[in-house]
């Protein structure tokens, strides 16, 4: 049970973006998408969601092409978060979040559950009956992430969520919040993929990490160790790091000089 690349090219005209990324991601693993601005991460997790359709090569998710299934039945098997999210009415809070419940209507008592332990769980209970236009922009981001993880709560094996740069607009606290959380829902058995730019983040909480280069092309897959190495990091981002032991993880830290 796995989401799997195969040799995925993606191209816009003449324009090359992705070159045979190839990995495979099991359920109940967090993988983290690194690279610079540019290196195509937003496009290769439209492609693993099934937004678009690779110019070579496939995906396969839990033995699906993701591409061609019915937006409805899309819905029901996976949660995806894009950048940008835009919402221009007056909706309440709680109104927000259920919209991710609309391909589940079998039982609104328990589509009722869930919205209320996905505001908990994201820290949004207290603003549950406002009026979203009124928020900040970290809180409105919170409650797109929240309308995203009612999608897929309860889930888990043959499931995926995909998150692109969720963490736009959050304090230290939420993003730490935010993260723990999907790392729980990994663990529960979902295949979780996020597209963030903090390293440090993504060394503490990867199970896995896919690091682009600047050409689209796939520089390193596997473990925070394998991959995020400083000779890694400098020739993909050009900059110069370090590792340095944790005193409160297992995992080392990054320092940049």
């Amino acid at each position: 049970m796995s989401l799997q690349l195969a040799k995925v090219s993606y191209r816009i005209g003449e324009k090359r973006l992705l070159k045979d990324i190839s990995f495979e991601v099991r359920a109940g693993e967090l993988l983290i998408i690194l690279g610079p601005n540019g290196a195509g991460k937003s496009t290769l997790l439209h492609l693993a969601g099934g937004d678009y359709q690779p110019s070579q090569g496939e995906v396969r998710q839990f033995g699906f092409d993701p591409y061609v299934l019915a937006r409805s039945q899309r819905a029901m098997r996976m949660g995806f978060l894009p950048q940008g999210n835009r919402l221009d009415f007056p909706y309440k809070v709680k109104e927000v979040v259920r919209f991710g419940r609309s391909p589940f209507m079998i039982s609104e008592k328990n589509n009722k559950r869930v919205v209320a332990e996905v505001l908990l769980a994201m820290a949004l209970e207290e603003v549950a009956e406002r009026d979203y236009l009124t928020l900040s922009g970290g809180e409105r981001q919170r409650v797109q992430i929240a309308r995203v993880l009612a999608q897929v709560w309860g889930l888990s094996e043959g499931n995926c969520l995909f998150l692109d740069e969720p963490l736009t607009s959050l304090d230290l606290a939420h993003q730490l919040m935010l993260m723990r959380l999907l790392k729980t829902l990994a663990d529960r058995g979902l295949c979780v993929s996020v597209v963030l730019h903090d390293l440090n983040l993504a060394m503490r909480f990867g199970d896995l990490i896919a690091l682009l280069d600047k050409s689209g092309e796939l520089a390193g897959f596997g473990t925070p160790a394998e991959v995020l190495t400083p000779q890694a990091i400098q020739a993909v981002f050009s900059v110069k790091a370090t590792l340095q032991a944790s005193k409160t993880s297992l995992r080392p830290t990054l320092i940049f000089e």
